[in-house]
């Protein structure tokens, strides 16, 4: 499954350094990483992950390892960069966002991917923010715009289906190998703008349906879209009946999904809301 869209021209929300969205491409990717079939692939992984594992008193599951099971971000980010970018690969900064870890923890996947486009391109990854990483990313894109020096840059939102040992209780597992990548820019043009990105740190679970309140009325009327997480947070009749409530089985790439549908059906603005239970963010992206 995939699908891309686009604004067919670049765009600019304010002179102060706003972003405007110009493409989105999103695929599901079946099978396995083709590296995952490499004997000594494996039994690096193997070496690695028990290496990992142990401090945390978790348990290594080496039947996931032995079938290479999972894919690799820097595959699944490279088969978005035609769609997402066109002939015309040139990019500012490369942004990966992901909070499910690689299964090629050895390479640096966003240097690799800065390889694949033309020039000397900047690219780092954010992790370790749990689902709010893409939001994380979008606010680091956004402040590099306002300098001037990144006029165009590209966010990679991945998840991938396989964590081969026994995550603790509760943690968002992803049911399907998913990325998004959305292209933004700082030039002139009619598109969707970036009219708004909060993160709220410190949001208790009893407190977030109030603060989900708080940032719709700022952002009336527009197309809201959640993840399962914060539609659970908020409890029953807390998120408005007209809600999108992404999949709980793309708890990562789910409402950056759903946002290039809401952008195809051309419906006004939209408003992502996610919440990281882990640090207690609430995340919030409007776009109109």
């Amino acid at each position: 499954m995939s699908g891309v869209w686009t604004t067919g021209g670049a765009t600019r929300n304010s002179p102060a350094g706003g972003l405007t969205l110009r493409a989105v491409a999103r695929r599901v990717f079946p099978g396995e990483a083709a590296i995952g079939a490499d004997p000594a692939h494996r039994e690096r992984m193997r070496a690695y992950l028990s290496d990992l594992v142990r401090p945390a008193g978790l348990s290594l599951r080496t039947d996931v390892v032995e079938r290479g099971a999972g894919h690799s971000y820097g595959e699944m980010a490279e088969a978005l960069l035609g769609p997402v970018l066109g002939e015309d690969r040139a990019v500012d900064l490369i942004v990966l966002a992901h909070a499910v870890p690689d299964v090629t923890p050895g390479r640096a996947t966003a240097a690799y991917l800065s390889h694949l486009c033309p020039g000397n391109r900047m690219a780092f990854a954010v992790c370790d923010q749990g689902t709010a990483a893409p939001f994380t990313s979008l606010n680091i894109i956004s402040e590099y715009a306002r300098t001037g020096g990144c006029p165009r840059a590209l966010l990679l939102v991945m998840e991938q289906a396989t964590l081969p040992y026994d995550a603790p209780p509760a943690t968002p597992v992803p049911d399907a190998h998913t990325g998004v990548a959305l292209l933004w820019q700082s030039t002139a043009g009619p598109a969707p703008a970036l009219a708004g990105l909060r993160q709220r740190p410190d949001v208790a679970p009893s407190e977030v349906a109030d603060a989900l309140s708080a940032e719709l009325d700022a952002h009336a009327p527009a197309t809201l879209i959640v993840t399962a997480t914060l539609a659970a947070a908020c409890g029953p009749g807390r998120v408005p009946a007209t809600a999108r409530v992404a999949p709980a089985g793309m708890p990562t790439t789910g409402v950056w999904w759903a946002l290039g549908a809401a952008l195809d059906q051309r419906r006004g603005p939209v408003l992502l809301a996610d919440y990281e239970p882990v640090l207690g963010y609430l995340s919030t992206c409007a776009v109109a």
